[in-house]
């Protein structure tokens, strides 16, 4: 298996080095996987540690080892922290890396990687076809500009036309899919080869589900990345227009947006902004607040081929979850997410408005009903049986 699922003490290091709301979800998707597949199989992972070229002042990132679970470890893959000359030593790297297990187990294989990353998966594609192993990626997000380096301007003015195509010819190039959208599995498998479309599961390890009193007044909470294309903006813009003292909009997370944010909601002191909070710090935030948003543009196309983690965790907080109607959430869901069909300003404040003048009783209903859902639907043992029984097949 190769994946970004590390040790708990190199993850924590990580995140509070980077704030990266994207490791969070993936981390959590790819450990609570593992511990899915080690009921049925032997893992050997490879950590694919992603070092900016810049900020991480080593020349070669060195093997080591960890566990991500009590049953598996997991090795880092080592490479050397240059422009170029790391996608063809994480190649070289993984090729190795392969070789080595073959020839000390002779047990029969398979490959899953949790991310199209071009030098390792061109390397295990490679290997697949020398040791007649089957090949299965999950596409958790689109794949094409993964692992540029902002800072990285060869590879991308010079390498870019050549790194796409090589990029696609990876993403076909698999014996078996899992995709979190029905979107994702038209872009990345024209061939039709087996597949399996599911959004993902909750991963509820650590956090507490005790009931607790809700903020005396009503707090709506947004919660991810601070990027432009979560439409944050808008949301603030829509909030401005309510004028009531008894409001306010907390925004945690962080993001290359976050000044431009802070300063479109200077002179509104109701907007408070938190910062990176970590998991269980957020979660009972979450629980307490009045209202949990999403206000992705969904005439984005990411849209279409990511599933919004955050989804799991804000239905099993019990708090009302309100969200634009993206291509990627299943018709299930609507029974659970109150849904906005833009983003637009007048839009979101509208439904604001609207929900801020349902009762509690209304409110509280709505949000228990939609953590039932989610703990029994989308639970790891639900959603898992669906991918052990799919990597079966594909097998």
């Amino acid at each position: 298996m190769f994946g970004l699922a590390c040790d708990r003490k190199q993850f924590e290091k990580y995140v509070c080095e980077h704030e990266n709301p994207y490791s969070v979800a993936q981390f959590l998707f790819e450990t609570e996987l593992i511990s899915v597949l080690e009921r049925k199989y032997k893992i050997y992972h490879n950590y694919i540690f992603q070092s900016k070229i810049k900020k991480y002042k080593k020349s070669k990132v060195k093997p080591q080892t960890g566990y991500i679970t009590s049953k598996t470890q997991t090795t880092w893959l080592n490479y050397f922290n240059g422009k170029i000359i790391r996608f063809f030593s994480l190649f070289l790297s993984t090729l190795l890396r392969i070789r080595k297990i073959k020839r000390y187990d002779k047990e029969e294989f398979f490959i899953l990687s949790s991310i199209n990353y071009l030098p390792v998966a061109l390397a295990t594609q490679i290997m697949s076809n020398i040791y007649g192993m089957k090949n299965i990626i999950i596409f958790t997000d689109c794949s094409e500009s993964f692992a540029y380096d902002g800072e990285n301007k060869l590879c991308r003015k010079i390498l870019k036309k050549v790194y796409k195509k090589l990029v696609k010819l990876t993403e076909y190039n698999y014996d078996g899919y899992i995709n979190f959208s029905p979107a994702m599995d038209e872009l990345v498998n024209p061939f039709r080869r087996p597949s399996l479309v599911m959004e993902g599961f909750l991963n509820s390890n650590s956090l507490s589900f005790e009931e607790t009193e809700k903020y005396n007044k009503f707090i709506v909470l947004f919660a991810g990345s601070l990027l432009p294309s979560m439409g944050i903006q808008n949301l603030i813009t829509a909030f401005k227009g309510i004028h009531r003292s008894d409001v306010e909009l907390w925004i945690a997370g962080n993001g290359v947006g976050k000044n431009e944010l802070i300063q479109l909601a200077s002179g509104d002191e109701r907007i408070v902004f938190l910062g990176f909070l970590n998991r269980n710090e957020l979660f009972e935030i979450e629980k307490k607040a009045a209202l949990l948003v999403n206000t992705r543009n969904p005439k984005d196309l990411f849209t279409k081929y990511s599933f919004p983690s955050k989804t799991f965790e804000y239905l099993a907080s019990s708090t009302p979850f309100l969200s634009t109607k993206l291509e990627c959430y299943p018709e299930e869901y609507k029974e659970y997410i109150i849904f906005i069909n833009d983003n637009k300003p007048e839009t979101i404040k509208e439904k604001l408005e609207e929900i801020m003048a349902w009762d509690e009783e209304k409110r509280l209903a709505f949000g228990k009903k939609a953590q039932s859902f989610v703990w029994l639907e989308k639970n790891s043992d639900n959603q898992g049986k669906r991918i052990l029984k799919f990597i079966e097949e594909t097998l």
